[in-house]
């Protein structure tokens, strides 16, 4: 689930998500609002302990695509959150344009896979 997966991964490298089908972005905006107040509240009880785990996880990124650019125009002319939210024009069964927009998505952060 989403909170063991904050859980695990590093503090100091940020979570990237990618949402298809994005549509104007709106539940991609709510969805990294959603991530960000959680990540910073207790999450979940520790399996050993009565007490609850807190993460400190804030750096949140998500990449939202939609074959639609009209509909991509209107997310990123309303984008809430543009140092973490990107939207762009994508067909996600294009294997050569999937590759190179998630690649350039990830090389923004370090990141090859």
């Amino acid at each position: 689930d989403f909170y063991s997966v904050i859980q695990k991964n590093p503090t100091d490298r940020p979570l990237l998500g990618l949402d298809i089908g994005c549509n104007t972005g709106e539940l991609t905006a709510a969805l990294l609002e959603q991530f960000s107040q959680n990540s910073t509240e207790n999450c979940q009880p520790d399996d050993n302990k009565s007490t609850l785990q807190t993460t400190q996880h804030t750096d949140f990124h998500i990449l939202g695509c939609d074959i639609d650019n009209i509909l991509i125009q209107r997310a990123t002319e309303n984008n809430p959150c543009p140092d973490r939210l990107t939207f762009q024009t994508l067909d996600y069964m294009n294997t050569e344009e999937r590759q190179k927009t998630l690649g350039s998505f990830l090389q923004r952060f370090g990141r090859a896979k």
